[in-house]
Parts: C-alpha cells; sequence; structure tokens
C-alpha cells in the first residue's frame, strides 16, 4: 500500500488544528497546574485521533459497498420525475460499477489517527504521575 505523503502532512494538520481547537474548549488557559494542561492536552489529542480514525473508517466502510442499495434507491425514486427517464436509466450492477470504479484510500485517515491517539497515550503516562 502506497501512502501519499502529501495527503498524510494535511490531515496531520488538521487534527492538529482540531486538537488544538479542542484544546482551548476544554479550558486549557483555565489550568491550574500541570496536571490540568496534562489533562487537556491529552482529551484533545484523544479527541481529534478518534475523529480521524472514525472518519476514515466511515469511508472505508461506504467504499466497501454497505449503503449502495439505499443510495440506489434513493436516487431512483427522485430521478423518476421529469422528462427522459428511460433513456438515463441505469441498473444497480452499472451503478456499482460506476461507483466503485475508483477506490478510496484511506490508510492516510487511519495513520494520522493513529497518531494523535499515541499522542494522547504518551500524555496520559505524566499525567498519571502526577
Amino acid at each position: 500500500m502506497k501512502i501519499n505523503r502529501n495527503k498524510l502532512i494535511v490531515l496531520i494538520i488538521i487534527s492538529a488544528a482540531l486538537a488544538a481547537g479542542v484544546l482551548f474548549l476544554r479550558g486549557v488557559l483555565k489550568a491550574e497546574g500541570p496536571r490540568d494542561v496534562l489533562r487537556c492536552a491529552s482529551d484533545a489529542c484523544f479527541v481529534s485521533g478518534v475523529i480521524m480514525a472514525v472518519a476514515g473508517g466511515l469511508m472505508w466502510t461506504a467504499d466497501q459497498g454497505v449503503a449502495d442499495g439505499l443510495t440506489y434507491g434513493f436516487s431512483r425514486f427522485f430521478t423518476r420525475r421529469g422528462p427522459g427517464y428511460e433513456d438515463r436509466r441505469e441498473s444497480y450492477s452499472e451503478y456499482r460499477e460506476r461507483k466503485h470504479a475508483k477506490k478510496i484510500r484511506v490508510a492516510e485517515f487511519l495513520i494520522s489517527g493513529g497518531i494523535f491517539i499515541a499522542l494522547a497515550l504518551l500524555l496520559l503516562i505524566p499525567y498519571g504521575m502526577l
């Protein structure tokens, strides 16, 4: 499996921005000591890591065709209206082939999520010692 470095760097930057937002929402500016700062930082890294990992997992399941039947049914229902319906009719197998012609790569999402989850665990160790 080949990893796209540019995509990975962008996802790490997005995860870091998300972690910074969560860090301030958790109240790092009101922290009374290093223990509170470590708690806020660990929570922020964990939240951003889980969001990236879940996004990658959802993209992977969508690429595997979990909701193909549902999306095909809704698209058929809403395209029945209007002129030329019979001309643009497509079977379910044609729909699946068209949707899955290009595979979605989610390894970068899982790697960036894993990095931030590991960072959260590393920040949790000194938090438990204080």
